[in-house]
């Protein structure tokens, strides 16, 4: 077999090994519903209507735990960063 080719071949096999081992990532909890979105100022101005309630809302990422991610800070989409 010529040298080229061999280098070649032996290239290809080495970069693809690692891909075909990646594991999934993990999937976490039930999923997102479809239903509309609960705006976060709602949420603030009355929580007592919501305790028990699933709901869903939509917003920017401002802080998240980088441990587990067990926790993250939500901010209004329409609402500047702090």
């Amino acid at each position: 077999m010529n040298r080229a080719l061999f280098a070649a071949l032996l290239c290809t096999v080495t970069l693809a090994a690692p891909l075909a081992q990646t594991p999934s990532p993990a999937k976490l909890g039930a999923g997102v519903s479809d239903r509309a979105a609960t705006p976060i100022a709602d949420l603030y101005k009355s929580p007592e209507s919501f305790v028990g309630k699933t709901v869903r809302v939509e917003g920017i990422v401002t802080a998240v735990c980088e441990q587990m991610g067990c926790w993250m800070a939500l901010a209004a989409a329409d609402q500047p960063s702090q």
